[in-house]
């Protein structure tokens, strides 16, 4: 074969084989099951999946992020991982920690990129300065 369709992509065999060994290693071939979009808006990168569904679960989308295309996926990946090994269900109002300690808040709504319900990981905006009411 030359390539492996996944929900939403198509991935060449070679990786797709690469990733269902993770499982001899212990870990889940979530880059099998799920996959993880990209896009750049006004100077923000966002993330949505698809296949999350197949799982039962509503997809997740990212808004707000200013981190790296890499961070974002790392960040992802984990939190994919972390929802499907441990059946977690995401609802409005929780919190997820990112990996260097930011605190994100969760919302479920109407989806951006992927139709029906999501649910939202909401980057808070970055302040690169002090605001002008508190010099």
């Amino acid at each position: 074969a030359i390539g492996v369709y996944i929900p939403g992509a198509v991935i060449s065999a070679d990786d797709y084989i690469r990733e269902a060994e993770s499982i001899r290693d212990g870990a889940l071939p979530i880059g099998n099951w799920v996959w993880v979009g990209l896009s750049h808006r006004d100077g923000e990168i966002r993330s949505y999946t698809c296949g999350l569904h197949l799982f039962g679960k509503l997809e997740v989308e990212t808004v707000g992020c200013r981190d790296s295309a890499d961070t974002l996926l790392t960040f992802m990946n984990e939190l994919l991982y972390h929802i499907l090994a441990a059946d977690e269900k995401l609802s409005d109002g929780d919190i997820v920690q990112h990996p260097d300690g930011r605190m994100l808040r969760v919302e479920v709504s109407e989806g951006i990129t992927t139709d029906g319900d999501t649910v939202k990981i909401l980057f808070p905006p970055r302040i690169d300065r002090c605001p002008s009411h508190l010099i």
